[in-house]
């Protein structure tokens, strides 16, 4: 809205706030995204958090926070003490136990 003291100044398109279709496109599918996480019933007793951490194109990529160490992981196990982050679960990829085994 212009006021009294600025008839006669030039207004530039830089001095208003910007607002583009793909940016509320791009809010509107991580409050969908997050809200569908945070829905999914895991089968497990326990709350999953979530948390996010920052990518190189401004965006953001979601994480689960393991119920017993809180380590931010992307893939959650289901061990014998329920779902948890790889390291608490204890078991190793096949592949590691063959490091420096001459066959």
């Amino acid at each position: 809205m212009l006021k009294a003291n600025d008839y006669g100044k030039i207004l530039t398109l830089e001095s208003l706030r910007k607002i583009t279709i793909d940016s509320l496109v791009r809010l509107a599918r991580l409050e969908v995204k997050k809200r569908y996480l945070e829905s999914v019933d895991l089968g497990s007793d326990r709350k999953i958090d979530l948390t996010t951490s920052r990518i190189a194109n401004g965006g953001s990529r979601y994480w689960f926070l393991c119920p017993d160490c809180q380590r931010r992981s992307g893939v959650l196990y289901q061990g014998p003490n329920g779902l948890t982050c790889r390291i608490c679960v204890g078991y190793r990829y096949r592949s590691s136990r063959y490091k420096g085994m001459v066959s």
